[in-house]
């Protein structure tokens, strides 16, 4: 078959698809002898084909081509550099190339929008001394609908890029860091799709900025190399009549595939109608969501179906991903996995840890978690004389925990909380007579920072449950002091301490027994109020007041004038306090206000 033949039949193959669209007409040269382009396509906005409703017109270049394989869903193509330098000219051209049988019987149409920003980036990717561009297209479908929106799509692309085509253009990069920047749009048709997301999908796009004080979108020197949408869709799965998720995620692509996301590990690919194609399991590195993940699928092999809201999916596993899935060695991971998540929910943390990074050490600790929480039991094979308050590291997660000697062995030890568990302590404070106090007058401020299973709504209780006198006072003001200075260091659960240091505050304020002097306890509980909120009238009164005491000392008068924000009458005080005494004052959470 001859070139004259072969350049006949693609043409009038591409104007048979072009003329079958209300919206489209051809004006297609046959034998063109002219440079680079073949004619050009009318765009209408299908009222009828008449020169007042024409919105665009687009380019085409269109190549014939002799193939056996004419089944292809994409092709290469090569394009020479002049030819996309005048495409590039002439602001874009929607490029064909017709796949003809020998026999010249059968033909299929290929695409590409060859607007002024994907003509740049071919050429950007091309060797100095290369002549030749290779281009990958797509089949073009055979909807007419469909035919039309690809044509409007690159008319309407080529029409936004075209001022642009010799303009430096940024990157998402580039712009995402620009005052002026405020967003994204990515324009495409839906003709012939049913939704606007099947339609972003199945089509070409382009990114566009938007640029405040700008009327048009700016385009983004990126080209997308994929599209899909990902839908969080709530709806419960189940296996049996066990709820194992509240929702998942469903993933729109091309040619309308659909990919369901169950948990974190579990993928199912599906085919336009429903059916599932392909499953694969691929355990998350968190260990939250492998125990939820791995016990699902381990429930799914064994009723061999599972349920997302009314539609039940029957699951084969026998084969494919899943024939060397050991059934028994997943169980016991499972079990593992989901006792040591027990134990740490049990312990108030609530965030996750990375299985890949977990150490043999790691592992021997969360054995102990699981040992003395889930199980309840004693935990044995352990070093002897522990110290009773120890800190348990899992990967680099710190817990408090207290390890009580059992009589027993003494390698075995009952294992408790440290914050759910009322340990009576009594020690000397200052010299005195040996008093009851709380627990929490050993934790430091780098301990509430550093501990992940802090329990903060248990604190003011054990402060209230000491007894032995006036002395005891001064501990529990040390662990009110301590909270403040864990808060001004940015401690995780920053609301909460504040909250506690509030609770304990007010109660010293109102406790008739304790023997710190008032203008104290008053200010310590102001200097609380004063991180929550501004004083109100009454309140910078009361303040005011101490401050104004001609029997206050000087730590007093500047502390209360901290809180007032009377920062330089504080420093005037300060400044008249011994060195020691300065020292002393700079090592209190009240000193802080001097920097706010």
């Amino acid at each position: 078959m001859d070139s004259h033949t072969i350049e006949t039949l693609a043409i009038t193959a591409v104007k048979e698809s072009i003329e079958l669209s209300k919206y489209l007409s051809q004006f297609i040269a046959e034998n063109d002898r002219g440079p680079s382009l073949d004619g050009y396509i009318n765009i209408y906005n299908g009222k009828s084909k008449y020169k007042r409703d024409i919105i665009g017109r687009i380019n085409v270049q269109i190549k014939g081509k002799i193939s056996k394989d004419i089944t292809r869903e994409k092709i290469s193509y090569p394009v020479s550099i002049d030819d996309l330098n005048t495409y590039l000219m002439v602001g874009g051209v929607l490029f064909f190339v017709v796949l003809i049988s020998p026999d010249g019987l059968r033909k299929k149409l290929y695409y590409l929008d060859l607007t002024p920003i994907r003509i740049r980036d071919l050429i950007r990717r091309m060797s100095g001394n290369q002549k030749t561009k290779s281009i990958e297209l797509k089949s073009l479908p055979k909807n007419s609908d469909r035919i039309a929106s690809i044509v409007q799509n690159c008319f309407k692309h080529c029409h936004l890029q075209a001022s642009f085509s010799s303009s430096p253009l940024p990157t998402f990069d580039m712009l995402k860091h620009a005052e002026n920047f405020e967003g994204i749009c990515i324009p495409v048709n839906v003709r012939g799709f049913s939704d606007p997301e099947s339609a972003l999908v199945n089509s070409n796009n382009y990114l566009y900025a938007i640029i405040k004080g700008s009327p048009i979108p700016h385009p983004i020197d990126e080209l997308p190399e994929k599209f899909f949408i990902s839908e969080e869709i709530h709806v419960p799965v189940y296996v049996a009549d066990i709820q194992f998720y509240k929702f998942y995620f469903r993933l729109l692509e091309k040619d309308n595939k659909e990919t369901i996301k169950i948990g974190d590990s579990f993928i199912m690919h599906l085919d336009h109608v429903g059916n599932i194609i392909k499953c694969a399991f691929n355990t998350s590195d968190k260990l939250r969501a492998a125990a939820t993940d791995l016990s699902f699928i381990l429930a799914v092999i064994k009723e061999g179906q599972f349920t997302i809201g009314n539609t039940v999916y029957q699951v084969d596993f026998s084969n494919g991903e899943f024939k060397d899935f050991n059934v028994n060695d997943k169980t016991e991971t499972a079990s593992f996995m989901c006792r040591a998540v027990a134990a740490l929910d049990i312990l108030g943390f609530t965030d996750d840890i990375s299985l890949s990074q977990m150490t043999d050490a790691d592992i021997f600790n969360l054995n102990i978690l699981i040992t003395a929480f889930v199980d309840n039991k004693q935990v044995s094979g352990l070093r002897k004389s522990l110290p009773i308050l120890t800190k348990m590291s899992i990967q680099g997660h710190i817990f408090l925990l207290f390890f009580l000697p059992s009589s027993e062995s003494a390698t075995t030890y009952y294992v408790k909380d440290f914050f759910r568990c009322d340990v009576p302590i009594r020690s000397k404070i200052e010299g005195s007579k040996s008093v009851q106090i709380s627990q929490y007058h050993f934790i430091t401020p780098e301990d509430y920072i550093e501990v992940v299973n802090v329990r903060y709504d248990r604190i003011l209780d054990s402060c209230k449950s000491c007894h032995g006198g006036a002395e005891v006072y001064s501990s529990i003001n040390m662990i009110l002091l301590n909270l403040l200075k864990a808060y001004d260091s940015g401690v995780k659960n920053s609301s909460e301490a504040l909250n506690s240091a509030r609770q304990i505050a007010e109660w010293l304020l109102n406790c008739s027994e304790c023997s710190i002097p008032r203008e104290y306890l008053t200010l310590n509980y102001y200097q609380v109020i004063r991180r929550i909120r501004a004083l109100n009238a009454m309140e910078a009164h009361e303040v005011y007041t101490i401050s104004e005491s001609s029997s206050a000392s000087e730590d007093i008068i500047v502390g209360a004038n901290l809180i007032l924000g009377n920062k330089t009458a504080a420093k005037i005080h300060f400044e008249r306090m011994s060195k020691a005494q300065q020292e002393e004052f700079s090592d209190t959470p009240i000193y802080t206000l001097f920097t706010q």
